[in-house]
């Protein structure tokens, strides 16, 4: 099943007709901000790799993500940006939910052209890993073990 939603976006973001080339810059769609007023893209985050982490509230697993986000970041000397985007709620529970994850990362609600995009949010914790110019690179459904999250954000 992992592989039957990779297969569905990786034919969203890179076969659909109706994407042109500059809409596969994942950094572009837009999100409301978790920790402050207002929208924004993530395209300040560009030069490194970004983490998506999709989450909801109520998700065990998207804090046990988010813990291995967090010290990959600090053993991984921050070659990579997470980021964490929730979903399925409104601003003040996935702002309280943003909290009890205890990140030291930037939270957004996902942007519903991204959602729409992607068909929709099928189950957290979910994670999009763009390359340093912010094209998909890496698709996650589930909880990463450190060890094959490490391979992936921190090569060297």
């Amino acid at each position: 099943m992992r592989y039957n939603l990779l297969a569905a976006v990786l034919a969203l973001l890179l076969l659909s007709p109706s994407l042109a080339a500059d809409e596969l810059d994942l950094l572009s769609y837009t999100h409301r901000s978790l920790d402050a007023t207002g929208e924004s893209d993530l395209s300040a985050y560009r030069g490194k790799p970004v983490v998506m982490l999709f989450f909801t509230s109520d998700c065990p697993w998207c804090h046990k993500q988010a813990r291995i986000l967090r010290s990959l970041q600090q053993h991984c000397s921050k070659q990579f940006t997470p980021v964490a985007l929730g979903v399925g709620g409104d601003r003040n529970t996935l702002r309280r939910e943003l909290h009890r994850m205890r990140v030291p990362f930037s939270g957004f609600i996902t942007g519903s052209e991204m959602v729409n995009k992607m068909g929709g949010v099928p189950a957290t914790p979910l994670m999009l890993i763009t390359d340093k110019n912010g094209n998909f690179a890496h698709f996650q459904r589930g909880l990463l073990p450190e060890e094959q999250l490490k391979q992936v954000l921190c090569p060297t």
